[in-house]
């Protein structure tokens, strides 16, 4: 896990890979992500003609 550097109220970029957080498995298995509605990138039924986003 990446240590998080704070110095004078900024936090500093590591040289390390990754974000500095741990996914738990077993935790995330509890909440499965779902597709309801399923969004399929159609503009058409995400926003009305004038760019107002609609609910599909």
């Amino acid at each position: 896990m990446v240590e998080i550097v704070v110095k004078d109220g900024y936090y500093y970029a590591s040289d390390k890979p990754g974000f500095g957080i741990d996914i738990d498995p077993k935790l995330a298995a509890k909440f499965p992500i779902t597709d309801d509605p399923p969004f399929d990138m159609s503009w058409g039924t995400l926003r009305r003609r004038d760019g107002t986003i609609v609910k599909p």
